[in-house]
């Protein structure tokens, strides 16, 4: 019971530390990236776009489709 206890303490650590960078780097990155400018770090660009909820659910569901195939007996 002790490991279950300190492998979820473990586990919120982590989630609360994402979540902390996350809000964090949400608004520098808004800023750096606004008006169509890129970040270029070598194999990764960023640049700042909007995706519509329709786009997700299509990519979402395209994810799920591919990896059901790959667990069918």
């Amino acid at each position: 019971m002790a490991g279950w206890r300190h492998g979820r303490r473990a586990l919120v650590v982590i989630v609360v530390a994402l979540t902390a960078t996350a809000l964090i780097l949400d608004p520098v990155a808004r800023e750096v990236l606004s008006g169509g400018r890129t970040v270029d770090l070598g194999l990764l660009q960023l640049r700042r776009t909007n995706i519509t909820c329709g786009v997700v659910l299509v990519i979402g569901a395209l994810l799920l489709d591919s990896t059901s195939k790959d667990h069918t007996p």
